[in-house]
């Protein structure tokens, strides 16, 4: 039974019940975002939990076992504090999410201090990816024990399982690792860049972060790259200018023989080529 306040059981007892649901967001950076479906905006611990009327949740499933608890949320991108950038820019993804009931008469003044006054819906909850619209977003939120439910293991595979430079891999980036200024912008994802001057296909299948400019910190993968041209996988949230500066990891198509002619480093490949695949065992062990 969950520890409430007296005067709050009391208020749930009574004939006039006045519960509101908050949902408070807080992103990785920080940043913490309050919203209410209350029709004024409250205040909870120094926050602010803004009322909006296009911010609603789909039922909430909650047990006392093991069972991921989830909800869906739902807006209409009225809040100013929500932009479609942010969004696209993947701000919200695994943000935190506390989903909660209060009494708007009668707030609480911390989420943490006992007896409660509040009811937790979900609490240290997770958000996943964010998908949009034009007039719209969704965001799936998972209690904790979603993690519990990730399968664990690997399975066997021709190509590399591995990222280039993790702690499997273990390829020193640094020597990979190049700058570069975006000096002619073709589209949302096709630019020349001065002082990059790797070879053909060098880059295709790396990364690129912008390191300036609205995008700073911004993360993509490259489609294609020819010598001082990349063309990214997906568009930057905020349109390139001239002068945006970025670094570019090379890239690795998870094959065995670039493992060992780009990176030197066949001897931690984390794949299987010589496996014999489906095909072999279909015709008896007869060849691939």
């Amino acid at each position: 039974m969950l520890n409430l306040d007296n005067t709050f059981r009391a208020m749930l007892r009574s004939e006039v019940v006045t519960l509101c649901r908050c949902w408070l967001i807080t992103r990785s950076d920080a940043i913490a975002l309050g919203f209410t479906d209350f029709d004024i905006a409250l205040t909870i611990n120094g926050i602010i939990y803004e009322a909006v009327d296009g911010f609603s949740p789909t039922n909430t499933s909650s047990t006392n076992t093991l069972s991921t608890d989830n909800t869906t949320l739902f807006g209409i991108l009225t809040s100013d504090r929500i932009t479609e950038l942010d969004l696209s820019a993947g701000k919200y993804d695994n943000a935190r999410v506390d989903i909660f009931d209060v009494d708007y008469f009668n707030l609480p003044t911390s989420l943490v201090a006992t007896p409660l006054k509040y009811i937790p819906i979900l609490i240290g909850g997770q958000l996943g990816r964010v998908e949009k619209s034009e007039l719209d977003f969704s965001v799936a939120g998972a209690s904790r024990g979603f993690f519990l439910e990730q399968k664990v293991g690997d399975l066997t595979s021709k190509t590399c399982r591995y990222n280039l430079g993790d702690s499997d891999c273990t390829v020193n980036l640094a020597p990979f690792t190049f700058t570069g200024t975006v000096t002619q912008i073709l589209d949302k994802i096709f630019f020349f860049a001065s002082a990059v001057t790797q070879p053909f296909d060098y880059f295709t299948n790396g990364v690129l972060e912008f390191t300036s400019g609205n995008n700073d910190g911004f993360k993509t993968e490259i489609a294609f790259y020819t010598i001082g041209q990349f063309r990214l996988f997906e568009a930057p949230p905020y349109a390139m200018i001239l002068g945006d500066t970025f670094t570019a990891i090379a890239g690795c198509n998870k094959e065995a023989e670039i493992c060992f002619s780009k990176f030197s480093n066949i001897i931690n490949y984390g794949g299987e080529p010589h496996v014999p695949g489906n095909n072999f065992y279909a015709n008896g062990g007869q060849g691939q």
